[in-house]
C-alpha cells in the first residue's frame, strides 16, 4: 500500500504540472514578476514552512538537487505541490529505514538491484564520457579512410513503376509502367547510353524527376555522410568519374545515375563527425570486451528450464 501512496502522490505532482494552462500551444503566458533568482537568496533564509517547520533555501536546495528531468521540469512548474510531495517521500522512506523494511525481503532484494541498475548505468556514461580522440588522431583516422569521405557531383535519370493491384486501372490517367517494363527500359538505356548515346538526351526524353529533368538531370553533389539509400550510396560511390550506374531499384522506381566529378570531402567538414565515430567506435568496444568477459556458458540447461506458471487463486489442480 504504501508502494501506492507514494506513486501516486508522485505522479499527482507531475500531472498538475502538466497543467492544460501552463502547456497548451498558442495559449497566453503573462509575464513573472520580478524575483531572487535562488543564488541571491542566503542559505539560511527561511523560504517556507511544512509539518510546523520552517525550512531554508539551504534545505529546499538540497532536497530538490539531482531530481529526474521530468520531476525537475513539475518542480520548476509547481514547486509547492512538489516541494510537498518530496517531503512526504522523505518521511515515508525514512520511516521504513526505522521499521527495518529496507532489509526484509523482497524490498532488501529490489533496492540492491535497483542501485547496482543506477550505477552501472552511471558509469557507462561516465566512460562513455571519458573516451579521448587525439586531433592527430582524427587526422590520420580521415586520412587512412578518405574514401569514406568522399562527395560526387550526379546527374540521374528516373523512370517510376506502380506496383500491381486488383483495382480496375483508371483509363485516364497516365499511363505507368509496371516494375518489370521499368526495369528492362533502364537497362536498355544503360546499354545505349554505354555504347556511345547522349545522357542529357536520355534525360529529357525518359526521367519522369521534373525537377531534375530542367537542369539537364543534374541532382547536384551527395557525400558518404548523408542520409541516403545504401543501395544508391553503393552505386554512385563504386563507379568511376565519368560512368553510369547500372539501373538502382527503389521502392518507387528505377534510377540511373551519372556521376560528373568525385572529389574528397574536406577534413574541417567532417572533423566533427569523425571525432564523434571514433569515440562511439572505442567505446562500443569498451562494452563488447565487458559483454564477452561476462558471457555466461550454461553447465545445467535443467536448472534454468521455465518453470511451469502457479495456479491461480481459487483454482483446483486435479492429480
Amino acid at each position: 500500500m504504501k508502494i501506492c501512496v507514494v506513486c501516486c502522490l508522485l505522479a499527482g505532482s507531475l500531472a498538475f504540472g502538466q497543467s492544460p494552462a501552463i502547456l497548451t500551444p498558442g495559449s497566453p503566458v503573462k509575464p513573472a514578476p520580478p524575483a531572487a533568482t535562488p543564488a541571491d537568496i542566503p542559505p539560511d533564509t527561511i523560504v517556507a514552512k511544512a509539518n510546523g517547520k520552517n525550512l531554508t533555501a539551504a534545505d529546499v536546495k538540497k532536497l530538490t538537487s539531482g531530481l529526474p528531468p521530468n520531476v525537475e521540469t513539475a518542480y520548476q512548474q509547481n514547486p509547492k505541490k512538489v516541494l510537498g510531495t518530496l517531503l512526504m517521500m522523505r518521511y515515508l522512506s525514512d520511516l521504513a529505514v526505522k521499521n527495518g523494511d529496507d532489509q526484509k525481503s523482497p524490498t532488501k532484494e529490489q533496492l540492491e538491484f535497483q542501485t547496482r541498475s543506477f550505477l552501472a548505468q552511471t558509469e557507462i556514461n561516465v566512460q562513455a564520457n571519458a573516451v579521448k580522440v587525439t586531433p592527430e588522431e582524427e587526422q590520420k583516422y580521415y586520412a587512412d579512410n578518405k574514401a569514406k569521405y568522399e562527395s560526387a557531383k550526379i546527374r540521374v535519370i528516373y523512370l517510376p513503376f506502380v506496383a500491381k493491384t486488383d483495382s480496375k486501372p483508371d483509363e485516364s490517367a497516365k499511363k505507368s509502367m509496371s516494375e518489370a517494363e521499368a526495369k528492362a527500359k533502364a537497362e536498355d538505356l544503360v546499354k545505349k547510353i554505354r555504347a556511345g548515346g547522349d545522357f542529357v538526351k536520355a534525360v529529357h526524353e525518359n526521367s519522369e524527376d521534373e525537377d531534375s529533368k530542367k537542369k539537364d538531370g543534374e541532382y547536384g553533389s551527395i557525400k558518404r555522410t548523408d542520409t541516403i539509400p545504401e543501395e544508391i550510396m553503393t552505386a554512385v560511390f563504386t563507379a568511376k568519374a565519368g560512368t553510369i550506374t547500372d539501373p538502382v531499384r527503389q521502392n518507387n522506381g528505377f534510377y540511373i545515375f551519372r556521376v560528373d566529378e568525385k572529389s574528397p570531402i574536406p577534413f574541417a567538414e567532417v572533423r566533427e563527425k569523425i571525432y564523434n565515430d571514433m569515440k562511439q567506435t572505442r567505446f562500443r568496444e569498451f562494452m563488447e570486451g565487458i559483454q564477452k568477459q561476462y558471457d555466461v556458458e550454461v553447465a545445467n540447461p535443467a536448472f534454468f528450464a521455465p518453470k511451469p506458471p502457479a495456479p491461480a487463486a481459487g483454482t483446483f489442480t486435479v492429480k
